[in-house]
């Protein structure tokens, strides 16, 4: 499975690539495109197929986008549970934790989610910019949480971190390096204002979205005096002995 999601990545990179070079192909008339009221890349799909298949790929790429808000959601009330449940280090984390008797799904943390996400596309009501800040903030709120375990295990390789059955072995050093520089590139980036002069239209509010984050985790950290409860187990060591050896 580590090399399915290894080469899940490169194909991804590779198809995105592919797309947004056939996008740069179909410009027709730039400065009107840009500034279409539909959006450059919709007016890029009419301009260059027409009406009627121009429609049609919107609602494709319209559909892909429902799909990843699917998955978003599925991911985030996913982590809200596992917090609530096993580390109760969120607040209110009795509610969230809850799992509906009908359905056997935590609806709580799914609404959270959800209410937690609209509310960050608010601001977009009085600017221009809020597709590029929604997906900022998606990229600064996940990469920062992957470099934290790329970090310990490079600082750690020496003494604690014992390599699991599936690593890049002496590569992998050098990769946990290359990925830590591109997240903080990555996260510079989505920071950086992306017009000027910067107004109430076109203020990034990805890195304002993060600071906001940070305090009230670090408020809710001094308030638990500085310790998570240990994670409750779900499943015995057999259980999870098997599922290591399905995965590997």
């Amino acid at each position: 499975m580590p090399g399915a999601i290894l080469r899940a990545i490169w194909v991804s990179a590779v198809a995105g690539v592919m797309l947004i070079g056939a996008l740069l192909f179909a410009i027709r008339d730039y400065d009107a495109e840009l500034g279409s009221s539909l959006g450059a890349a919709a007016q890029i799909f009419l301009d260059a197929l027409g009406s009627a298949w121009g429609q049609v790929a919107l609602g494709v790429a319209l559909g892909a986008q429902v799909f990843c808000g699917v998955a978003v959601v599925t991911a985030a009330s996913r982590q809200v549970f596992a917090f609530s449940g096993r580390n109760k280090a969120i607040p209110g984390h009795r509610w969230w934790s809850r799992v509906s008797s009908r359905t056997r799904v935590p609806v709580n943390a799914v609404w959270l989610s959800v209410a937690l996400g609209f509310a960050l596309t608010l601001p977009g009501l009085w600017g221009s910019t809020v597709l590029n800040n929604v997906v900022s903030i998606n990229v600064i709120g996940l990469l920062p949480a992957y470099a934290v375990p790329i970090y310990l295990r490079l600082r750690h390789r020496h003494d604690r971190f014992v390599p699991g059955p599936w690593n890049r072995g002496t590569a992998g050093p050098w990769y946990a390096r290359i990925a830590l520089v591109w997240i903080t590139v990555a996260c510079l980036v989505v920071i950086a204002p992306q017009g000027s002069p910067i107004t109430h239209k076109n203020l990034p509010y990805a890195g304002i979205a993060l600071l906001v984050t940070l305090v009230i985790e670090q408020l809710w950290w001094w308030g638990r005096r500085r310790a998570y409860d240990a994670p409750v187990a779900t499943m015995s060591a057999a259980q999870a002995a098997w599922i290591q050896d399905e995965m590997v």
